[in-house]
């Protein structure tokens, strides 16, 4: 299972699609957000992706879970990506 981090730009769907064709159902895509307002603006592809809110237990739970993963891949390495990933 391969754990992808992503933010809301207009290429993740066309990843979303390039992932699911070489290894169909075996990716986790997730957007960290600010807060649950926020919307997703350009990924249209929002069945495949889940959103968890920084800091919540759902963020805490998914630092503690990184081993279940055989890799995971940052898209667009931000300052919230990169402090997920120290932290876990």
């Amino acid at each position: 299972m391969i754990l992808h981090l992503v933010s809301d730009e207009k290429f993740i769907d066309n990843a979303i699609w390039q992932f699911e064709s070489v290894l169909p159902d075996n990716n986790v895509y997730v957007a960290l957000m600010q807060n649950k307002t926020n919307e997703l603006k350009y990924i249209k592809n929002t069945k495949k992706v889940k959103r968890i809110i920084i800091e919540s237990n759902e963020y805490f739970n998914l630092i503690n879970e990184f081993n279940k993963y055989n890799a995971v891949i940052l898209h667009n390495l931000d300052y919230d990506k990169a402090r997920l990933v120290n932290k876990s």
